[in-house]
């Protein structure tokens, strides 16, 4: 049986479980750790890139188009109060 395996979700909330019943971790076994958890956050952050680069980009021109949206709210807003 290996020391570490994918499982469902256990007690603890982890996707990954450990056979305490396995004699000890490998160097194997770290080093898929390690690289788990380099990777998984690597890629995550590269996705959120990607989504914020085309689906929400935000230009000089997008800002000012922004700020001046928001000024013209809050002028509207004071005037009505």
């Amino acid at each position: 049986m290996a020391p570490f395996r994918f499982s469902e979700r256990d007690m603890h909330g982890s996707i990954f479980s450990f056979d305490i019943i396995a004699a000890e971790l490998t160097d194997e076994v770290l080093q898929k750790m390690y690289n788990d958890s380099v990777l998984i956050p690597a890629v995550l952050y590269l996705l959120m890139f990607v989504v914020l680069l085309f689906v929400y980009p935000l230009g000089k021109q997008k800002i000012a188009e922004l700020q001046a949206e928001k000024e013209a709210l809050l002028q509207k807003l004071h005037e009505g109060a």
